[in-house]
């Protein structure tokens, strides 16, 4: 094979690759996102925990759709509960960035 040739092909084969890893090399922001937020309360901590999560699901299917209502493929996620004052009822708030993968 002359000289030129196998330049031409180690040149083809660097620009292939280059243009592979380019490509593969998407931020992980590309499948995510912005962050959404939903709040619940009710008298138990767990349930209300729940819900507030379940009210996440149904915002996030509204705005986005259903490939991004999973919770477990969020980023960025944040569940807070707490009881306003004693022998009151839970407040829980769940945000996150919902993502489709």
């Amino acid at each position: 094979m002359p000289l030129k040739s196998c330049a031409r092909v180690a040149v083809a084969g660097v620009g292939l690759i280059g243009a592979l890893a380019i490509l593969e090399a998407t931020p992980a922001s590309a499948f995510c996102r912005a962050p959404v937020e939903a709040y619940a309360e009710g008298y138990f901590q767990g349930t209300t925990q729940l819900a507030s999560r379940n009210r996440w699901r149904n915002e996030v299917r509204e705005r986005y759709g259903f490939q991004f209502a999973r919770w477990g493929l969020g980023k960025e996620k944040v569940e807070r509960c707490r009881k306003l004052s004693p022998g009151r009822r839970w407040h829980c708030t769940a945000r996150a960035r919902p993502c489709n993968s």
